[in-house]
Formats: structure tokens, sequence, C-alpha cells
């Protein structure tokens, strides 16, 4: 037979939880002020950043990303390919392919809107995402549009 708590067992159990309570308050709104200075630095970013998962689904993207692609949004959740290239497959030339298979960081120059009509130009860097235990999970991209330095360097090999 388990004997019940005395008032002053309770009183002293509510004061912890109290406590915890407290805690976890504070804990939560330095998680949220800290997650709000993360997206305000994200979307300040002049260039473009992106985050996919391993089956290119798009995660997160930045405000850049939005503004370019603003005729596909919402971008989350769709394929990379299918919103940067205008493509039903994976691009053969994509740096993320392999950044996720040697877990290492690559860069390529790719043509924008589509590799068919190309309007210019972005370097783009793929980064690998790692999970806790190491694993690759997907991978950040960083795009910056070249468009103008291509047509430059274009403009002095002709002449």
């Amino acid at each position: 037979m388990t004997q019940k708590p005395t008032y002053e067992e309770l009183e002293q159990k509510v004061k912890e939880l109290e406590k915890e309570t407290v805690e976890r308050n504070r804990v939560e709104k330095a998680l949220r002020e800290k997650e709000n200075f993360l997206k305000i630095v994200f979307n300040a970013i002049q260039d473009g950043i992106s985050v996919r998962d391993q089956e290119f689904n798009l995660t997160l993207v930045n405000q850049w990303m939005e503004k370019k692609y603003a005729s596909q949004k919402p971008l989350v959740g769709k394929k990379c390919y299918t919103v940067f290239q205008k493509r039903n497959s994976i691009c053969p030339w994509c740096p993320a392919v392999l950044a996720m298979k040697t877990g290492e960081m690559f860069g390529e120059i790719v043509p924008y809107p589509c590799h068919d009509d190309p309007a210019g130009w972005f370097d783009v860097t793929a980064f690998p995402v790692r999970d806790l235990n190491g694993e690759i999970v997907g991978c950040i991209e960083h795009v910056r549009d070249v468009t103008e330095r291509k047509k430059t360097d274009e403009a002095l090999k002709k002449s």
C-alpha cells in the first residue's frame, strides 16, 4: 500500500514544478530570440540561399530566392530542379549532387532560368549538410548572380 503524500510534500512538489516552468519559459524565450535573429541574418544575405534534402526537395529558402522565383511560390516543398531550372529531373551539372555524394563543397556556374534558354548565369556553391551522426542529409546552396560578369568576360574575349 502506498502512502499518500503530505500537504507539505505536495506544496514542495508544486514549488519545484513552478521553478521548472519558469526555467522552461526562459529557455523557450531565448530559443525564439535566437531563431528570430538567425532568420533576420538568413534573409539579410543579398545572395540566394536554399536548403534541400537528399531527394532535392527545398526545405528552406531565403528572401532573395523567394523574390527571384516569386512566380513559383511557395518554393518550399518543391523539387529544386523544377523551380530553378524548369526540369523534370535532376540537372546533370548540379553541384548539390557532387556535394552530397562526396561530402565536400562543390561549385559550378550554371545557366538560369533554364539550361535550354539561359538569360543569365549563377555561380552556385553547394555544401553538404550532416546530421549529428555525420550522415549527409541534404545540402545548402549559395547562389550569386554572375550574369553581368559573364557578359563582360564574353565581350572582352570578342574584342
